[in-house]
């Protein structure tokens, strides 16, 4: 006796007369004839499919649906065997060498006062001192050669974070040099990011930086200039102009100075104001030289932002902050508008037309990248420890000192490191898009903590199969992604 598998979501395309199968638990995506589809519709409806209806004559049929896992044994238990492939996948990561991935904040400090910055009120005055940074160089170099948490490092990744940690540039430059020298001695890859607000990127800095040995930086604009200058307003003047002035166009100017071998990703925090402005922002970015003409290391990303904090003093939140269905139109809208505006300039300037990138799902990690593993964490501009980088301006969520005894233990580091995404809500236990949902948070519950595949997989697979069909040039092939998928898929049961 079979079943069909709970990860099975079955979509017609009546307009070519076929159906798709996917199944999330493998990621596995099939073309069906339409009685194919239809068969497949009507186990669905029940709790147990007799071998006998298993029809020899429809072999290629059948060996795809149980090859991909859409047929299953009836006896076996999905669900659990989704949460061994969690429990297993967080083992491993434990097994192998280690990353040490350290979120630094030279000062929690900002010259911004964005309302929907979950780090609430941020006071001035408070930077990383000389002893802090020895004791974060020291630690580094105690846990590379006598950790008792892992048997080997493989990198060690360092963000930058504030704050605005480029009030401190010092900082950066003096702690980054001796991070570096510790990972050459050692003999382990360094990288490291920075994430900015873009207002001080002069040329020094941005030469300081190469030197600091980053390579990737994030920027956020916030739409085009009224409203980013609206959403971000400076609380500290910039250099030769008035805070009412605002910092759109600073920044701007100061990414026209990206040096070369640097990766940028602008990212747009969106909200039904910002939506409206984001035309005119790619006309901004083209203007300068940014963007599409570097679009192969200036990268652009749409962000959902979710509330403001409390003293924000925002109230009417509706009818500015978008669902998380209506973020998802959003993300569609925005790659429309950056598919055509890339190619409106490629045409004008005798380049190659882009094609879309396939939306197809890819398996869920459950790991918080910067949270959830044996040496990621953030260090505040204090030195205290703190699990969550969203977390770094409150007190009550500090771990201990950097300099004390690496405690793995720590019950506010045990809340990520011991967190279980299947068994986080019985939404999660339940959804059908789990084993391809990466939020991984366990501050957050269904609805914020849900991804966006849970609001429209079916539709955007769908749609996306459609313009393969009828307009192939314009998009990304399916054949591409599964010879991808093949290669990196391995089922864990």
């Amino acid at each position: 006796m079979f079943k069909l598998s709970y990860y099975t979501f079955i979509i017609p395309i009546t307009e070519k007369g076929v159906y798709l199968a996917y199944n999330s638990f493998t990621n596995a995506l099939l073309e069906l004839e339409e009685h194919e589809g239809e068969q497949m519709l009507e186990w669905s409806k029940k709790d147990a499919i007799p071998s006998s209806e298993l029809d020899s004559e429809a072999k290629r049929f059948i060996n795809a649906l149980l090859d991909n896992h859409f047929l299953v044994d009836e006896g076996v238990d999905e669900k659990e065997r989704l949460h061994r492939r969690i429990s297993t996948q967080k083992e491993r990561f434990w097994r192998e060498p280690a990353a040490m991935v350290l979120t630094i904040l030279p000062t929690i400090s900002c010259n911004m006062g964005c309302s929907y910055c979950f780090e609430g009120h941020k006071p001035f005055g408070k930077v990383m001192s000389d002893e802090v940074m020895d004791d974060v160089a020291k630690f580094v170099e105690r846990e590379l050669k006598h950790s008792t948490v892992v048997d080997s490092f493989k990198e060690i990744s360092v963000h930058w974070y504030g704050g605005e940690p480029l009030l401190q540039p010092q900082v950066v430059e003096r702690l980054a040099k001796r991070l570096y020298q510790i990972a050459d001695e050692n003999q382990i890859p360094y990288t490291s990011m920075i994430i900015t607000n873009g207002t001080y990127l002069t040329v020094d800095v941005w030469g300081l930086l190469k030197e600091a040995r980053i390579n990737r930086v994030q920027v956020t604009l916030d739409g085009h200039r009224e409203s980013h200058n609206k959403q971000r307003p400076l609380t500290l003047p910039i250099v030769g102009q008035d805070i009412e002035e605002g910092s759109y166009d600073t920044i701007l100017e100061n990414l026209k100075s990206l040096p070369k071998g640097m990766a940028l990703n602008i990212r747009i925090n969106s909200d039904r104001t910002i939506i409206n402005s984001l035309d005119d922002l790619l006309d901004d970015l083209e203007r300068i030289g940014l963007w599409p003409q570097q679009a192969d290391r200036v990268s652009l990303t749409l962000a959902h932002k979710e509330t403001p904090y409390e003293e924000s003093g925002v109230v009417d939140i509706e009818s500015q902050y978008l669902s998380l269905k209506q973020q998802t139109k959003a993300q569609k809208l925005f790659q429309d508008m950056k598919f055509n505006h890339y190619n409106n300039w490629a045409a004008k300037n005798n380049k190659g037309m882009a094609r879309k990138r396939l939306a197809y799902p890819e398996p869920a990690t459950f790991i918080c990248g910067t949270a959830s593993l044996p040496y990621s964490f953030s260090v505040s501009y204090d030195g205290h420890i703190h699990q969550c980088m969203e977390q770094v301006n409150d007190p009550k969520a500090k771990s201990h000192y950097i300099a004390d005894t690496y405690d793995i233990q720590d019950p506010l580091r045990q809340i990520f490191l011991a967190w279980d995404k299947f068994r986080h809500h019985p939404m999660c236990t339940d959804c059908k898009v789990l084993p391809i949902c990466n939020m991984v948070c366990p501050h957050k519950d269904p609805p914020a903590a849900c991804c966006d595949w849970k609001v429209d997989l079916k539709s955007r697979l769908k749609e996306q199969y459609i313009t393969s069909i009828d307009t192939p040039h314009l998009i990304e092939s399916f054949d591409e992604v599964e010879r991808q998928r093949q290669r990196d898929f391995t089922l864990v049961i």
